[in-house]
């Protein structure tokens, strides 16, 4: 009772619209004597019905995004109503979706005595989104000092301190990392200040590129950077994917000279602690043609460790096979090739679990990788994906008009679909 109404919600914990939402509403309703109604992510009062029994769209259209800055309004009035204030912040904008997030579920106005706090690196894309639908006050973070730079490293050499200062920015990061560096070297002299951030994201590849095992921890950290985190067992399939079984000891082992890189041990997420860091792999650190041949071993890891759940694989061939996130397009191959893997080994549910997330992303047209998992899943008797690819061929929703191949598919759904009857087809 003596807190006031807080929310707190970081980017990579959930970067979709609709579980910053949920996320939202549950932590008010645990600081309200009179919650507001909990939300689910197929809560009908969020989203559109649609699709088949009991599946539904998130998100698509004015009106439901509408209907979700009402919910986010009434939350706060009630926070504001019983704590006297509310305060939701959002940080890390720019993990979320891959920085492309939509934030239409936020009012434009708030009731009085509710702030909404929104961080981000300074992406313009998306500081000048939000700049131009909110109208927020702007607050640009100071980078450290140089009095900060000189705690922070152990230094006190006057021009060496003030390069290391122009070079970073004052960014902790960049400060830090140079301290760590001096403090491995012995002497600031034998430490060049005005290296920018790249020089200090590839010491730290040097340490991970030292040890064969870590290194192929680095790969699947890094392919599964917008994905989710890595849980232990996961990592250690993939060790034992490439022929390096390990124990979870030695696993924590391996990654210890790491741990100040990482986030999430503790928790069984593990994930990079700066984001930036995996960018700059992907870019530079591992390379283009290095990470093709990283996204077909973890796109072979995954069609056969069944122990990885199916909402993670969707997640994976949404994330790597989007134009928007992936420029190059053989990266993108590599990872739509992983539907027609799955389809072979007879795994319907990720197959599955892709189609719905796509639904939930409310996009107008079948992407080619979203239209394969659901043929794919038809090949493998799946009632679901006849249904719902013979609806859409035969309203030609999303996808070419094929009407004698989507009454085909609803008829064989009805078949093994036993409350689907003749009528539901037909009203279809």
């Amino acid at each position: 009772p003596w807190l006031g109404g807080t929310i707190l919600h970081m980017g990579k914990w959930g970067p979709e619209p609709h579980q910053v939402l949920v996320s939202i509403v549950s932590q008010a309703n645990s600081l309200l004597m009179d919650p507001v109604e909990e939300l689910e992510s197929t809560d009908t009062a969020l989203w559109r019905r649609g699709g088949a029994p009991g599946q539904s769209a998130p998100f698509d259209g004015a009106d439901t995004q509408e209907n979700a800055a009402s919910i986010v309004y009434r939350t706060l009035c009630q926070l504001v109503q019983e704590r006297g204030r509310a305060v939701v912040l959002i940080d890390a904008l720019d993990e979320m979706v891959g920085g492309r997030a939509d934030y239409s579920f936020l009012p434009t106005i708030l009731p009085e005595g509710a702030t909404v706090v929104l961080t981000c690196r300074p992406v313009r894309g998306i500081v000048g989104h939000i700049c131009r639908r909110f109208r927020p006050s702007v607050l640009e973070i100071a980078g450290l000092s140089e009095n900060d730079a000189r705690l922070i490293t152990g230094v006190t050499d006057s021009a060496w301190i003030g390069s290391l200062h122009q070079a970073s920015g004052g960014s902790p990061l960049f400060l830090r990392g140079k301290g760590a560096e001096v403090a491995m070297k012995g002497s600031f002299k034998k430490v060049r200040p005005a290296e920018g951030d790249r020089a200090i994201f590839q010491g730290q590849m040097e340490i991970w590129s030292a040890d064969p095992v870590r290194y192929h921890a680095l790969c699947l950290l890094t392919a599964m950077t917008h994905v989710a985190g890595v849980q232990q067992d996961w990592l250690q399939g993939w060790l034992e994917f490439n022929e390096n079984p390990l124990s979870a000891a030695k696993v924590r082992l391996v990654l210890e000279p790491v741990r100040g890189q990482l986030e999430g041990v503790e928790e069984d997420g593990i994930r990079f602690a700066v984001r930036a860091f995996s960018e700059f792999l992907v870019r530079t650190g591992i390379g283009k043609r290095d990470m093709r041949q990283v996204l077909v071993g973890v796109s072979n890891w995954l069609a056969s460790d069944e122990d990885i759940d199916d909402t993670v694989v969707a997640d994976f061939i949404l994330c790597w096979s989007s134009q928007q996130n992936v420029p190059d397009r053989k990266q993108r191959e590599v990872v739509q090739g992983l539907v027609g893997l799955l389809g072979d080994r007879g795994r319907v549910g990720p197959l599955i679990q892709l189609y719905r997330k796509w639904v939930q992303q409310s996009r107008s047209k079948l992407p080619k990788v979203v239209l394969l998992a659901l043929e794919m899943a038809v090949e493998n008797d799946s009632t679901e994906a006849m249904y719902e690819l013979g609806r859409r061929r035969l309203s030609g929703r999303g996808i070419e008009l094929r009407e004698v191949d989507g009454l085909r598919l609803l008829t064989a759904a009805a078949v093994s679909y036993t409350h689907l009857t003749l009528p539901t087809i037909c009203s279809v």
